[in-house]
Parts: C-alpha cells; structure tokens; sequence
C-alpha cells in the first residue's frame, strides 16, 4: 500500500491493568465503587465486583480497544464495558492524532498480528500471555484518517453481513436436525 508503516508502539500505548486485593471486592456497587473488569466480563456479567476506585488509577470506557493478555486464547481484543481494568487486561491507546481507534480496534484482530504475537507468546518460556515487547517490531499502516474511516466501515458491514450468515445457517442446521428426528421418529412408529 502507499501509506507508512510505523512500529506499532511509536503511535500506540499499551497500559497494563492493576490487581486490587480481593479482599476488597464487593459484590454490590457502593459510594465510590467502580466495576473491576476481567476478561470474562466482555462474554458475560454473570461475575460482576466492584471496587474503590481509590484503588486503581487503571480505567477503561466503552470505546477504549482492550486486549486480553491470557488465552486461551491470548490477546483477544476486546471493547464495550467501562470501569477499572485487572492485570490480565491491557489497554491500547492509540495517538488519536493518527490513528482512530476504531481502526485500531479491527487491526489488532487482522490473522497476521494475531499469528505473530501467539507465536511470541507460545515461545516465551513459561511466559503465556501477551508481552508488550512483542509488539514494539510489529509494524502497523498508517492512512489517511479517511481511509481508515473507509476501512472501518467496510469491515464492520462485511463482519456484520458475516454474524447474520451463520446466524442463518445455525438456524437452519437446527431445523434440519429436528426435521431428521420427526422422520426417524414417523419411520419408526411406521408412519412413513
């Protein structure tokens, strides 16, 4: 492509997360309480706690791009809760003056990093997880602002266009398996 590569960490931060005691986690959200957030927290809220947020100076919003240091698999990246992060999770901070983080968000996932930086982590010994070492070579293209807009938006239609894809197909597969147990059923009631 015709735009620079610059090394992923000359226009990204990656901010590791705080671990407060669990001592001091609550069930239920108090004066001056702030939701802790682990991985598990972006697939359910079944493991909600919360904590001072005196405790951590290690926040997140909504539209922050978050990764998952520890798999598996390892470095899921991650976004949609607000709160203070935990050690397993780092946060992406990407110079808004060159790079969204919408961009970001879907480069982080593309096969190429992800293969890269499994690879690191799988060979690091005794080390699983994500090492922001590994990501200071990794180089990243850097657009025009309104490429990257261009590129978001396609992406997010095509991986939408993708979700109602298979949403359609696990529809149909389960019709199709219920469909084949009224047919052994009726044959074998003689029915057929």
């Amino acid at each position: 492509s015709d735009c620079d590569s610059v090394p992923l960490t000359e226009v990204v931060d990656f901010i590791g997360g705080s671990q407060p005691p669990k001592s001091q986690f609550s069930d239920v959200q108090k004066e001056g309480y702030v939701r802790l957030i682990q991985i598990r927290d972006y697939k359910t809220d079944n493991h909600i706690v919360y904590v001072d947020s005196a405790s951590t100076k290690k926040f997140c919003t909504k539209e922050d791009v978050m990764i998952g240091r520890y798999g598996p698999p390892v470095f899921q990246i991650l976004r949609g809760l607000d709160g203070a992060y935990n050690v397993a999770l780092m946060k992406a901070v990407p110079n808004e003056d060159v790079l969204t983080k919408d961009y970001l968000f879907w480069f982080l996932q593309s096969p190429s990093i992800q293969n890269y930086v499994i690879g690191i982590s799988q060979r690091a010994a005794g080390q699983s997880g994500v090492n922001k070492k590994a990501l200071e070579k990794y180089l990243i293209p850097v657009p025009s602002k309104t490429i990257q807009n261009d590129i978001v938006d396609k992406v997010g239609q095509l991986v939408n266009k993708s979700r109602n894809l298979e949403a359609e197909v696990t529809a149909e597969i389960t019709s199709l398996s219920q469909l084949k147990a009224s047919i052994l059923d009726s044959a074998f009631k003689g029915e057929l």
